[in-house]
């Protein structure tokens, strides 16, 4: 807490302020500024001389003001004078508002250049072709807060303000966007302080309202025959909706897109809801929770919506049997399949927007030999390399597996599979000879001579 006295306090004052009110309350920090400190403050910075001359003038840089104006009026014959000339705009914008920050821009006309980031309302005149344009943006929050503008609407005496008086109603009435362009009678209650001139003085003008429609966040749930499936989501209002409809609204979760309704019709409101699934990149898991949801769609049943913040139900409404298409069907089996592999492996694939049929086929040879946690092998031959005094212990009885990981290759995607171990029944060993010092090839082959059918154990990979 900082009291400020427009006086220097005596040394007894000093006292009396520390005893009772600086040593008071602890935890709470307390101090003053007196005469001297607010002087030094005014004029110490620019922020200072900027609140100093907002609310008490300063003769002195009036006659700055006047310099700056026969300045401005020089020579225009470079890129230099033009900024020279526009200097004193900027100097006198700067040097007068302790609220606010005024970025100029000049531009012809025809032109569209972005507002200044931050700026609560722009100042635009247009003239012989060349268009300048002043932004006001608010140095802090309290600022915005205290000069935000305020505007009221009115419309002509006339046929044009009539019918844009009913417009304009009808639009707020229904939430919908309209764009006025005769008619309508702007009169402004509040601006930032170097646009304040304008303040009361009703003008003509064109409107363009859009609502401002928060985002709706959604818990949607479906209880029925085929499944009883919940959602989050998050719906966004869209800035045009729909002929015939009053709020549109779009979101989505794991590729499946939800639009939203709504109108007033008359004494009752209409909502249509429309859902929609695309492969999008989504997780895996989360476009598996998607496909279930629609999947309960199709169900006999109900279908709720509750607002996420205070849980309470905003819509309910029947669901009736439908058939579950074949796209559909495949793309869940198939999605559930790689979530089994990702649990498996720990490892999560990205999914690509269009899944080829080869894919598919290693998608469900993976998944099948995790759930069997075997894959079926067909041995005819197995080749090693290995050392002269590995031989001995290759001879038949002697029991020979081999352990190793697998690969697979998902979604152009290399990931360890497993580990894997495959037991070999007595063998033929050859001993091939040589391949380089001290280390042989060699071929391992059924007894019999016939192919026989094995499997590969497998085990979650490391």
């Amino acid at each position: 807490m900082t009291f400020c006295f427009p006086r220097n306090l005596t040394v007894g004052q000093q006292k009396n302020f520390r005893e009772k009110l600086v040593n008071r309350h602890a935890g709470v920090s307390v101090d003053h500024w007196g005469k001297d400190e607010i002087l030094a403050r005014l004029d110490g910075s620019d922020e200072g001389r900027q609140i100093a001359r907002h609310y008490f003038g300063d003769p002195e840089h009036d006659k700055e003001l006047i310099v700056r104006a026969i300045r401005a009026g020089g020579p225009l014959e470079s890129a230099s004078d033009a900024i020279e000339r526009v200097r004193p705009v900027g100097e006198f914008l700067r040097g007068h508002d302790p609220f606010f920050t005024y970025p100029q821009i000049q531009h012809e006309e025809g032109m569209e250049l972005p507002l200044s980031p931050g700026s609560m309302l722009s100042f635009a005149a247009t003239e012989d072709g060349n268009t300048v344009r002043i932004d006001a943006v608010p140095r802090d929050e309290i600022a915005a807060r205290e000069f935000a503008p305020r505007v009221h609407v009115g419309f002509t005496d006339d046929e044009d303000g009539k019918r844009a008086a009913e417009l304009f109603q009808a639009a707020v009435a229904r939430g919908r966007p309209v764009s006025i362009q005769e008619g309508a009678v702007v009169t402004f209650e509040q601006l930032p302080p170097a646009f304040r001139e304008h303040v009361g003085k009703p003008i003509a003008g064109s409107i363009d309202l859009k609502p401002n429609i928060p985002p709706w966040h959604l818990e949607m749930k479906a209880t029925t025959t085929t499944g009883d499936e919940t959602l989050d989501l998050t719906l966004v209002a869209s800035d045009d909706p729909p002929d015939e409809w009053d709020i549109a609204f779009e979101g989505g979760f794991g590729g499946l897109v939800v639009q939203v309704r709504l109108a007033w019709r008359g004494d009752h409101g209409e909502m249509q809801v429309n859902w929609s699934h695309v492969l999008d990149g989504s997780p895996a898991r989360d476009q598996v929770k998607a496909l279930r949801f629609l999947v309960a769609l199709l169900g006999e049943g109900e279908l709720t919506f509750r607002s996420r913040k205070g849980g309470q139900r905003i819509f309910r409404h029947p669901t009736e049997p439908g058939e579950i298409d074949e796209r559909t069907h495949a793309l869940l089996a198939l999605l559930e399949r790689v979530v089994s592999i990702e649990d498996w492996s720990a490892v999560e694939l990205k999914i690509p927007n269009e899944i080829s049929e080869g894919d598919a086929r290693v998608v469900y040879l993976a998944a099948t030999c995790i759930k069997d946690r075997r894959m079926p092998v067909k041995w005819e031959k197995a080749s090693m390399i290995g050392s002269a005094e590995v031989l001995p212990q290759l001879m038949p009885g002697k029991g020979i597996a081999i352990e190793q990981t697998l690969s697979v290759e998902i979604f152009d995607q290399e990931i360890d599979l497993a580990r894997a171990k495959l037991q070999l029944p007595d063998a033929e060993v050859r001993d091939l000879g040589e391949v380089e010092p001290g280390r042989h090839k060699i071929e391992l082959l059924p007894l019999d001579g016939k192919p026989a059918s094995l499997a590969w154990e497998l085990e979650p990979p490391d």
